[in-house]
């Protein structure tokens, strides 16, 4: 008998058997659609086999039996189609309204052929070792099948952007290697090769798409970002509730854990926390372990024993430890879709030192909250930058030695749709912490330079106007070409720009804050060192940066008139500074006795309420033209 195909068949699907049963599993629906198919195919060729000696023996058994025997396989082959179908189906579909309508029609469909094909005549063939089975059972076998394997094609065509790359590669080329093993069986019945074909076709459909291995951290036995991924389309797809642990570890272990006995201890600590059934373990990356529980209720149970099991230590000897930062999310399935939660999880993260009690962080409304006012002021950010709802206002500094005004701090305020003003407290950090600040930055400087081209600040006894640079701007590369480029675009000498700087900007970036200092001041540029008193190495920064003004901050001018200590520190100070010949300005005066005091004692700037708050410039114009007029009257 021919049967040698059918037997490979059966081995190849034997082996893919035990392959699958000793492999862990993300349990996904197109791995669980995966074993159906495999079943189905596993059926196919025992029928496919069985059919072959039915036919051999028949004059041995009842031909009503042989018939039953070979119909049966017909229809498993009518059934192993279905299950390809809906294998496809289910990576686009999921389990869908769609899918069990689909579902619905395809189970009628086959049921009308199975009733077909039990229903029509069959023949056999039996000579010299050929056998094979035709009629009309048989082409009713062929219709359904063509059918649905075209049904199959048009799915894939029609759906190509939906499904991954991969997968619609693999998928064709599988139905391809299907539909030329049965056209050639069709054409020559005595080639039954339809049954090896699709074992083939099961076994590249695993390797490809299937395979655990590529869910797999090999170092860990956790799963991997890729079966994260998938696993996360699949709870939001079929909206199931779960909760999620996310447990980060310090950049230091990086390297650590690349060392053999560390990361034997790393294991160990993994193989821990794959011992919780109810949870799947993740590993993102170097630093990262995420835990998704589909029992939320015993999340907390589970958490806590976690924790407290990562207080011990790990490895031979217990000679490591690891203290992870622990975020937990105790109802992830709330949010809208992955992007959401990730963005969640990154808030979080980054966010921790603020909102967690010791390493615990827990994901609840006031966070949320957080988060989404963040995300409001970002789009605020993004509004005013687009519809050019961004002005500057202006605070006045008051000239000691000269009597009047002779400098403004340029101070950015944004309005949103109703064009009420939005409080730079609310906005300016975000701008910092997304990136937007230098947009922003650039677009305050733009409008500085277009305020003092469109009025003649000298006339009115303004020398330069002050803009603050953020600690982003200052290690921005491009920051002296940008500064430069606008002031060339709107004729602005350069000594009318004062460019305000922090000590901290230095310690992000100092070499590309010293280059653009450099290139600026080379220009005509000149630089103020702003809230001087908050930092912890001031005195090195001034002899390092080449500062010509040092503002002290308002939290040192206030200290000055409520301590000793305070006025001791300042006077120390004021002396060194005005013995290096550096101009002071004092910052947050706000009574004529303050503003009285500083004159007296030296300081040469005075910027506070006392004077004015920040105007819009049209005010702030207003104002210079009449204090600086009564000023020179006097």
């Amino acid at each position: 008998m021919n049967i040698w195909t059918q037997i490979c068949a059966l081995l190849l699907l034997s082996t893919l058997f035990f392959v699958l049963i000793n492999q862990p599993s993300l349990h996904l629906e197109t791995s669980r659609a995966f074993v159906r198919f495999y079943i189905a195919s596993f059926v196919c060729n025992i029928c496919d086999l069985t059919t072959l000696y039915a036919i051999h023996y028949r004059a041995h058994l009842p031909i009503l039996f042989v018939d039953f025997i070979c119909k049966t396989y017909l229809c498993s082959l009518l059934c192993l189609a279905l299950f390809a179908f809906l294998y496809v189906l289910t990576d686009i579909s999921g389990y869908s309204k769609k899918f069990l309508n689909t579902l619905v029609v395809c189970l009628w469909i086959v049921c009308f052929g199975c009733i077909l094909i039990y229903c029509a005549p069959i023949y056999y063939y039996d000579n010299r070792g050929v056998i094979y089975s035709f009629g009309a059972s048989v082409y009713a076998t062929y219709l359904f099948s063509v059918g649905f394997l075209v049904a199959l094609f048009y799915l894939l065509i029609s759906q190509k952007t939906t499904i991954y790359a991969t997968r619609w590669k693999v998928s064709v080329a599988w139905l391809t290697l299907w539909v030329i093993a049965a056209t050639v069986q069709f054409l020559n019945n005595e080639i039954l090769i339809v049954g090896y074909a699709g074992a083939l076709g099961v076994t590249i459909v695993y390797l490809k798409l299937e395979n655990p291995e590529m869910y797999m951290d090999k170092q860990t036995g956790l799963f991997n970002q890729t079966g994260y991924d998938a696993r996360m389309r699949e709870l939001f797809r079929e909206h199931s509730e779960f909760s999620m642990l996310v447990m980060t570890l310090d950049r230091s272990y990086i390297s650590m854990i690349q060392k053999k006995e560390q990361m034997e201890a790393f294991a160990e600590a993994a193989a821990f926390l794959r011992t919780f059934k109810d949870a799947q373990v993740f590993r993102r990356g170097d630093l990262e372990i995420v835990m998704i529980f589909s029992e939320v209720s015993r999340t907390r149970l589970n958490v806590d024993h976690i924790m407290e099991r990562f207080e011990d230590s790990w490895g031979a000897g217990g000679r490591f430890e690891f203290h992870p930062n622990f975020v937990l999310i105790e109802r992830a399935d709330r949010y809208q879709d992955i992007h959401e939660l990730s963005g969640v999880m990154a808030y979080a993260q980054v966010n921790f030192s603020r909102n967690a009690h010791g390493r615990f962080l827990i994901v609840d409304n006031a966070l949320l909250l957080g988060m989404q006012d963040e995300n409001v002021a970002e789009k605020l950010i993004e509004d005013a930058l687009a519809n050019d709802w961004v002005e500057v206002f202006y605070q006045p500094m008051y000239n000691t030695e000269e009597g009047k005004f002779t400098t403004a701090e340029a101070l950015v305020r944004i309005r949103d749709k109703d064009g009420n003003i939005i409080p730079p407290g609310r906005f300016i950090p975000i701008a910092e912490k997304k990136g937007s600040i230098l947009r922003l930055g650039e677009k305050v400087f733009e409008k500085v330079c277009q305020f003092i081209k469109a009025n003649n600040l000298a006339a009115l006894g303004i020398h330069y106007i002050e803009v603050n640079l953020s600690v982003v701007q200052c290690g921005d590369r491009n920051l002296a070409n940008n500064f430069i480029r606008i002031m060339n675009e709107y004729r602005v000498p350069a000594e009318c720009i004062n460019l305000e700087i922090t000590e901290s900007a230095s310690i992000v970036a100092k070499e590309i804050l010293q280059d653009n200092m450099k290139r600026l001041i080379d220009y005509g540029v000149t630089f103020s060192l702003d809230d001087f008193g908050t930092g912890q190495s001031n005195l090195n920064y001034i002899v390092e940066m080449p500062v010509s003004i040092v503002k002290f901050d308002r939290m040192m001018t206030q200290a000055y008139f409520e301590s000793a200590k305070g006025r001791y520190v300042m006077e120390a100070t004021m002396h060194m500074l005005q013995g290096m010949d550096l101009p002071i300005v004092s910052e947050g005066i706000e009574t004529k006795e303050q503003f009285e005091t500083m004159a007296e004692i030296g300081i040469k700037y005075i910027q506070g309420f006392y004077f004015s708050r920040p105007l819009p410039q049209e005010e702030f114009l207003e104002f210079i033209c009449r204090r600086n007029s009564v000023n020179d009257e006097a």
